[in-house]
């Protein structure tokens, strides 16, 4: 059976104490993470600095298929494949 007990312990130390778990929470994230060159979908942002092109060159090889968004929500998406394949 696992137990739990309690301390009187200072609220600044609780703190600290929760910030340094949190902190190595987020740090085992971010190595396990994928690099950003290998996602699955990426943003209209980071397509344009992918590929070095203007919203409105993206917005005209949408209209021409040259790359095809995918929406989720209201979200605008482009798959890594296709978009490596302009590059």
């Amino acid at each position: 059976m696992n137990t739990l007990q309690l301390v009187h312990v200072p609220k600044d130390e609780l703190i600290t104490e929760i910030e340094k778990v949190v902190i190595k929470v987020l740090e085992a994230l971010k190595i396990s993470g994928q690099p950003e060159d290998e996602k699955e979908l990426y943003t209209r942002k980071e397509v344009m600095e992918l590929l070095g092109v203007t919203y409105s060159t993206l917005f005209n090889w949408n209209k021409k298929k040259i790359l095809v968004p995918r929406k989720i929500g209201h979200r605008v998406y482009y798959d890594r494949k296709e978009v490596l394949a302009c590059k």
